[in-house]
């Protein structure tokens, strides 16, 4: 699989888990999707992904080391085929912990072909989410650089009844089969 699709697969995942995660009440709001509206606090890659498989331990996942790329970005296809999306255990330690990815080690600010690449794919899930019934799904939010969440999380109509299956669906036609994909 190019990472490039990986990076927006896990973007993606995180996306998926939150459809699927109400919040603590039960109710479609969540605390966890209000920006801090002056700054923002970035982990650099290699630190981040030693923190994001510490995580996972932590929450009972057990994975091997996350080895980087060469551009310091967590190869996570690598350890994806070790965790059982079946199990909601390990469905709810990879939500728990994925915030820590969405905080640095994902960042493609430095290379417009990646970012690009990345943008497009996020974008053609958008449109593949509307085209399945969730009509008012955004689009990437402008300029997104792989720090955050890619969507303005304000606007994803988690209400949706549509949205879960929507998600599921999206994840196959847009990214194809993965983990191992050869694209």
């Amino acid at each position: 699989m190019k990472p490039w699709r990986f990076a927006v697969l896990v973007l993606a995942s995180s996306l998926a888990l939150m459809a699927c995660t109400p919040g603590e009440t039960g109710s479609s709001e969540s605390t966890i999707l209000e920006p801090e509206p002056t700054t923002t606090t970035t982990v650099p890659g290699a630190e981040a992904t030693a923190q994001y498989a510490q995580c996972l331990r932590d929450e009972g996942v057990e994975i091997d080391d996350i080895p980087l790329d060469a551009h310091g970005r967590p190869m996570l296809d690598v350890i994806n085929s070790q965790i059982d999306y079946s199990d909601p255990e390990a469905i709810a330690a990879v939500s728990a912990c994925a915030g820590i990815l969405s905080d640095g080690a994902l960042d493609l600010g430095y290379d417009d072909d990646y970012r690009e690449q990345v943008v497009g794919q996020l974008a053609a899930f958008s449109r593949c989410l509307r085209a399945r019934g969730v009509e008012e799904f955004p689009d990437p939010v402008p300029g997104f650089i792989g720090i955050g969440s890619p969507y303005p999380a304000a606007e994803i109509p988690y209400e949706d009844p549509d949205l879960p299956g929507a998600v599921d669906a999206c994840e196959e036609t847009v990214f194809g089969d993965y983990p191992g994909s050869s694209d």
